[in-house]
C-alpha cells in the first residue's frame, strides 16, 4: 500500500481551529467589555505548538470578516523551547530538534516553555 501525502489545503487545519478559537474567545470578551471594535490581539505562542504565524493570520482574517474584530491586527511573539535537565537540573534553550544539556550531554528533560498559546490582550474600541 503506497502513502499518499495530503493536500495542501489539509496542512491549514490546524490554524484554522486555533484561529476559531482565539476569535469566539476575542469577541467573548469585547461583547463582555461593551467593545464595538477590535484592533489589536496579541498573543505568545510556543514553537512547539507548530503553527505556523502566516497561516494563523490569515485564518483569523477570513473567519474575522463582518465581526467586530474584523480589522484586528495579530500580534505574536514566539516563545522559545526551554527545557531542565533531569539529570544535572539546568534550564537551556533547545536549539534542534532534541532536547541535549548544553552542560552535562543528557538527553531529554523536562519541558518549561515553549508550549503555550495564549492571548495575553488585545486592543478595544
Amino acid at each position: 500500500m503506497d502513502a499518499i501525502p495530503a493536500p495542501p489545503y489539509t496542512r491549514t487545519v490546524h490554524e484554522l481551529s486555533i484561529a476559531q478559537s482565539i476569535l469566539d474567545t476575542v469577541l467573548e470578551q469585547a461583547a463582555e467589555h461593551g467593545a464595538t471594535r477590535v484592533t489589536r490581539v496579541h498573543l505568545r505562542v510556543g514553537r512547539l505548538t507548530a503553527v505556523v504565524k502566516e497561516a494563523l493570520e490569515m485564518a483569523f482574517e477570513a473567519l474575522a470578516r463582518d465581526t467586530v474584530a474584523q480589522d484586528a491586527r495579530m500580534t505574536v511573539d514566539s516563545v522559545p523551547w526551554r527545557a531542565r535537565c533531569s539529570a544535572c537540573s539546568h534550564e537551556y534553550l533547545v536549539e534542534d530538534d532534541l532536547p541535549t544539556c548544553p552542560r552535562c550531554g543528557h538527553l531529554g528533560g523536562e519541558t518549561i516553555a515553549g508550549r503555550e498559546l495564549q492571548i495575553v490582550e488585545m486592543d478595544v474600541e
